[in-house]
């Protein structure tokens, strides 16, 4: 049963990463003339699907890793590049509503020490879900400094969105969570990677939105 369960999890772990690049390619193929073919466009749909097939071959390695066949790699992400090329990911959903990820908050040569493969996977739901629920025509806010406290050094960082409040900001890291038609397993799998690194994530309402919060080691 415990087995079961586990491979259970593992393969909604991967339907709901593998979907979110599919939705940008949903959104890119939507600007293409019934004529003539944008050959940007395609250029894009290219790189996502790029970007897919490096993904599932990550998840296969972390899939290694969690039956102990590897470590994780851990490796220098310059934070400001690293969010610089995950976000032009998402460029046409951030046309399709006119949003804007302001990335002015990530401090210039801020380095954290972890594993690109699973922070990019932390950032991509948390940026997934800011877009979905951020009204249209408004900012999402990104910001990274570092932070120290009694248990040593890290960095600090926050995805802000304007729009609707979180109405239970306990639950939301909960497994099949949802208060949209979504699968309820983003935030989970972004507390579990987090949690996996030592470090620590939660939400919090303010007057105009919400913010995510995350602390990472290293």
């Amino acid at each position: 049963m415990k087995i079961e369960e586990a491979n259970k999890e593992f393969w909604m772990s991967v339907f709901h990463d593998i979907k979110n690049p599919m939705i940008s390619i949903d959104f890119a193929l939507r600007g293409v003339g019934s004529v003539e073919v944008d050959v940007e466009i395609l250029e894009d749909v290219y790189n996502l699907n790029l970007g897919n097939l490096e993904f599932i071959r990550a998840i296969l390695e972390n899939y290694r890793f969690e039956e102990g066949f590897f470590e994780k790699k851990h490796e220098n992400i310059n934070l400001k590049e690293f969010l610089n090329e995950l976000v032009g990911g998402y460029k046409y959903i951030l046309q399709e509503k006119e949003l804007r990820i302001d990335l002015d908050g990530v401090e210039e040569d801020l380095v954290l020490n972890s594993c690109p493969i699973s922070i990019s996977r932390v950032f991509s739901n948390l940026i997934t879900n800011a877009a979905k629920f951020a009204p249209d025509g408004t900012e999402i806010m990104v910001e990274a400094r570092p932070y120290n406290d009694s248990r040593g050094g890290g960095v600090f960082i926050a995805i802000t969105n304007y729009g609707e409040k979180i109405e239970d900001l306990k639950s939301i890291f909960k497994k099949f969570t949802s208060y949209t038609d979504s699968s309820g397993l983003g935030l989970y799998i972004c507390r579990k990677i987090v949690n996996d690194f030592g470090g620590e994530i939660w939400a919090e309402n303010f007057d105009d939105g919400v913010k995510f919060c995350i602390v990472l080691k290293g």
